[in-house]
C-alpha cells in the first residue's frame, strides 16, 4: 500500500475501534439497553474487527491480542462489580501500557517504537538507511518516541480520572474525543519537531561548508 492508502487504513481502524463502539452504545442505550450490555455490544465492534483480520491473513498482532486481552478484562470485571465504568477504563490500561512500552523501546531495545511504525509510512529501505547513517535521524526518532509515549501516558491518567468522575455517557462521549485530540497533538507537534530538525540541520551543514 502507499503511503494514502496507509493513511487511509489507519482512519478507518480508529473509526472502528474508537468511534463506532461508542455509537454503537448510545443506540443500545435509546433501547433501553443496560450501560453494562450497551458497552460490551459495544467494544465487541473492535473484537469483530480483530477477528475478521485474523481470518483474512491468519495471524495476530501483538497490540490486536492486546486489545481483545483487555476487552474480556474490562467485560469479566464489569459484569463481576456491576459497574460499567471498567469497561471503559480498560482503553485507559491499554493506551497506559502502550505509552509505556513506547518510552522503555526509546531506552531499551535495538530501536525505538517510532522507527518500525514511520517505516511502514516511508518505506522500509528509506528509513533504514538513514538510521544507520544518520545520528541525528536516530536521536529525532528516540526523541519522538518519548514525547509520544509520555503524551498518551498523560491521556491515559486523565482519561481515568474522567471516566469515574464524568457519568457514564458523558465518559462514553468524552473518551474517544480525548484520544484523537491527544494523538492529533502529538501530529502537530511532530511535524514541528521534524520541520525544526531539519532547518538546524540545514542551518549547521551551512556552517561546515563556511568554514571548509
Amino acid at each position: 500500500m502507499n503511503r494514502n492508502e496507509k493513511l487511509k487504513m489507519i482512519v478507518l481502524t480508529l473509526f472502528v475501534d474508537v468511534a463506532l463502539p461508542s455509537v454503537v452504545y448510545f443506540i443500545l442505550r435509546q433501547f433501553g439497553m443496560s450501560d453494562v450490555l450497551a458497552l460490551a455490544f459495544g467494544s465487541g465492534v473492535s473484537v469483530i474487527r480483530i477477528i475478521l483480520e485474523f481470518v483474512r491473513n491468519r495471524k495476530i498482532d501483538a497490540l490486536a491480542f492486546l486489545m481483545f486481552l483487555f476487552f474480556l478484562v474490562g467485560i469479566a470485571t464489569s459484569f463481576f462489580t456491576g459497574n460499567a465504568r471498567f469497561m471503559i477504563a480498560k482503553d485507559s490500561l491499554f493506551t497506559g501500557i502502550f505509552a509505556l512500552v513506547m518510552i522503555g523501546s526509546a531506552f531499551v531495545g535495538r530501536r525505538p517504537l517510532i522507527f518500525y511504525l514511520g517505516r511502514q509510512f516511508a518505506g522500509s529501505e528509506s528509513f533504514e538507511q538513514k538510521w544507520n547513517e544518520l545520528e541525528r535521524f536516530r536521536h529525532n526518532l528516540r526523541v519522538m518516541t518519548v514525547v509520544w509515549g509520555i503524551g498518551y501516558l498523560i491521556e491515559a491518567i486523565v482519561r481515568v480520572i474522567v471516566v469515574f468522575t464524568l457519568s457514564i455517557s458523558m465518559s462514553v462521549l468524552v473518551s474517544p474525543l480525548l484520544l484523537a485530540f491527544t494523538t492529533l497533538v502529538l501530529i502537530v507537534w511532530t511535524r514541528l519537531f521534524v520541520r525544526h530538525s531539519r532547518s538546524k540541520g540545514k542551518k549547521t551543514h551551512d556552517t561546515k561548508e563556511e568554514l571548509s
